[in-house]
């Protein structure tokens, strides 16, 4: 982890985790999210946004745009463009 309190961008999900891209946009941001065990509260202080604004991100109808999948993969430490193939 670094100072920041973010941790290292060399982070991949593993392959069982990308057979489930299938899944809604939302819902593939909250497994994303709780992958690396980051807390719904933990995840909007990263994000410098509200708790129910994560929840509205996690939506299973939500289709996350590519600002908030670049936002997920930075605050989660993923690789660049690691959530986009997910489902739209």
């Amino acid at each position: 982890m670094r100072k920041t309190g973010r941790p290292e961008r060399d982070v991949q999900l593993p392959n069982t985790l990308q057979g489930f891209m299938d899944m809604p946009g939302g819902d593939w941001l909250r497994l994303s999210r709780q992958y690396k065990n980051v807390t719904v509260k933990e995840m909007a202080r990263r994000l410098g946004v509200s708790r129910s604004a994560i929840s509205q991100f996690e939506k299973p109808t939500n289709r996350p745009n590519a600002a908030t999948r670049r936002r997920y993969e930075d605050a989660l430490g993923l690789k660049p463009h690691e959530l986009d193939n997910i489902r739209l």
